[in-house]
């Protein structure tokens, strides 16, 4: 990258999406004008600026997709909210960086959007996580926190290696829209405060490690923004008495098929292990709300189904069986349907009496099951003349 120090007048620099190897170096840090620096999509392995840079007037730093393996240094070494007054968002997603959160972060007054996701990051989020909260003074003891990120909106960590639990400051906090600490280590129960905010719209916990029982957001949910909702891939607590199984709770159900759908519409579903749908979940009473859960807490017999070219229960669906025709109709998220078919010629055509019976010897007889198809009301099987 060349030394672009002579360029005191540059506001924007922009040199994403090209082939650029090296180091950022200090020249960066005397660019008094910049407000924007667009570096993502090259080759770049370092951003080296001294703290006694000269970025006062910077907004947007965008060097994502990258090979940092350090945070970038006048990041790293911040000593004062006065070195970057006007910084309000830091993207360096997908790089290599291998470090613990900056307590320096915390004195990013200005800050609206963090992106440090699909990096190395590891520690717990507690010792460097750099949000701002409301506590009683007894308990504000992280000098770290006391410029406060007041204006921080957008928060992704998600797929690093963060251990421990979601802390105080974390789940007090009130002017956050999007959280995503999906794809971590981290576990014990979710902190109820993590739901009180009013502004949190998306809050992405997804494949961590999470476990006591899914908190009640019935009565939360109503007065709040929240919209979006992933839990799934966590040992949450919730079990069928007497045989183990996971088990929706009860303020979490199948959102209802929109009127207009058919029966090929796959949009109220979600596709689990490529052959079986579930439909999508929602709050009860608050629809606009999507709730994401790993698919053994469906209730697979009442609400799942296999999908089209496949037969059988979910999970447990197989390919269809030679010169079967597979179909599926998703119509009813209440009540899927999965069809197995023949066409004439390689199955018996019979008169509709006479397929119940059939059917019921097959069922007394032990016969494959992807030929003894349920009879409960959510899922069935036709017969038909092709």
């Amino acid at each position: 990258v060349p030394d672009l120090s002579g360029c005191a007048g540059l506001a924007v620099l922009s040199i994403e999406e090209n082939a650029l190897e090296g180091t950022i170096g200090h020249w960066f840090g005397e660019l008094s004008q910049l407000d924007s620096a667009w570096l993502y999509g090259n080759r770049l392995s370092g951003v080296e600026v001294p703290p006694t840079h000269r970025l006062q007037s910077l907004i947007v730093f965008n060097a994502a997709n990258n090979r940092l393996s350090a945070m970038p240094s006048f990041l790293a070494s911040l000593e004062s909210t006065a070195n970057l007054p006007l910084l309000s968002e830091i993207s360096l997603f997908q790089n290599q960086i291998n470090d613990t959160l900056p307590p320096a972060l915390g004195l990013l007054g200005s800050l609206y959007t963090l992106n440090l996701a699909s990096n190395h990051f590891e520690g717990p989020l507690d010792a460097h996580l750099p949000v701002s909260y409301y506590v009683p003074s007894e308990w504000f003891h992280l000098s770290v926190w006391s410029a406060g990120l007041y204006t921080l909106r957008n928060l992704f960590l998600s797929d690093n290696l963060f251990d421990g639990t979601i802390p105080a400051a974390l789940a007090n906090h009130q002017t956050l829209a999007t959280l995503d600490l999906s794809q971590n280590r981290l576990y014990g129960a979710l902190p109820a405060s993590l739901f009180w905010g009013h502004s949190l719209f998306a809050l992405f916990l997804s494949e961590n490690n999470f476990e006591g029982p899914l908190p009640d957001l019935t009565h939360i949910l109503p007065s709040r923004e929240l919209r979006s909702l992933a839990l799934d891939h966590n040992p949450f607590l919730g079990v069928v008495p007497g045989d183990g199984a996971p088990l929706l709770p009860w303020w979490i159900v199948p959102q209802q098929t929109s009127a207009a759908a058919d029966a090929s519409d796959t949009s109220d579903y979600m596709l689990f292990e490529g052959n079986y749908y579930c439909p999508k979940l929602v709050v009860r009473d608050h629809t606009g709300s999507h709730v994401a859960l790993s698919p053994a807490y469906y209730r697979f017999e009442q609400y799942c189904v296999c999908g089209e070219g496949y037969t059988g229960s979910p999970p447990h669906c197989e390919p269809c069986p030679e010169h079967a025709v597979c179909s599926v109709d998703l119509s009813d998220t209440t009540h899927p349907v999965s069809i197995l078919s023949y066409p004439a010629g390689y199955y018996p055509v019979v008169e509709e009496e006479a397929a119940s019976e059939a059917k019921a010897q097959r069922n007394a007889s032990g016969a494959p099951h992807y030929l003894r198809r349920r009879t409960n009301a959510t899922m069935r099987s036709r017969v038909a003349n092709a």
